[in-house]
């Protein structure tokens, strides 16, 4: 094929493309709710440790692209010395989101109020500041899944019992709907 030919071909497919493709379309003022479960690990004075999380999350989109979120979760872990720790808390912040395609990237800033209880110890609060990062797979109008990882760092706690911070890869499922 010359380059007329192979330039009028690319033309035509391009055209094709622009003309025949279907419009990608993002959404605002749309509610997300949904749970998250998996794999956590923390670094505890004593060493890192590693042990199961789950929660639930909310988000609103104010735009196509700004979302509020508000999330809950509770992480268990088995401490070196023969104790358990059980972390909970409830963060809000926002999120950046890319949803015009069925794959959809986010990442966001978190913080609020996260409890550390330790089994025949103390119970000891700090300030959670936490990044939320992922990708959710639209499954239809109403339902998305997804995963994502979470790294908290933890602030305004005695450093002597506490984590300094905290990962997560957690697995995720959303129902969706507009008011």
């Amino acid at each position: 094929m010359g380059g007329a030919g192979a330039r009028g071909w690319a033309c035509g497919c391009l055209l094709a493309m622009v003309l025949g493709g279907s419009v990608a379309s993002a959404y605002e003022r749309q509610w997300r709710v949904g749970p998250d479960f998996g794999w956590v690990a923390a670094s505890f004075p004593g060493g890192s440790v590693d042990g199961f999380g789950a929660g639930a999350h909310v988000t609103y989109g104010l735009t196509d692209a700004i979302n509020l979120r508000a999330q809950g979760d509770l992480s268990v872990f088995d401490l070196p010395e023969a104790s358990s720790a059980i972390v909970y808390g409830g963060v809000v912040g926002g999120e950046y989101v890319l949803d015009v395609l069925n794959w959809v990237p986010f990442v966001g800033a978190m913080a609020g109020p996260v409890a550390l209880a330790i089994q025949d110890g103390e119970t000891v609060m700090h300030l959670g500041v936490e990044i939320p990062f992922g990708l959710g797979y639209q499954l239809s109008e109403q339902w998305t899944v997804g995963a994502e990882g979470r790294y908290r760092m933890y602030l305004l706690g005695s450093e002597a019992v506490s984590p300094s911070e905290h990962m997560a890869a957690l697995l995720r499922i959303e129902h969706v709907w507009s008011l």
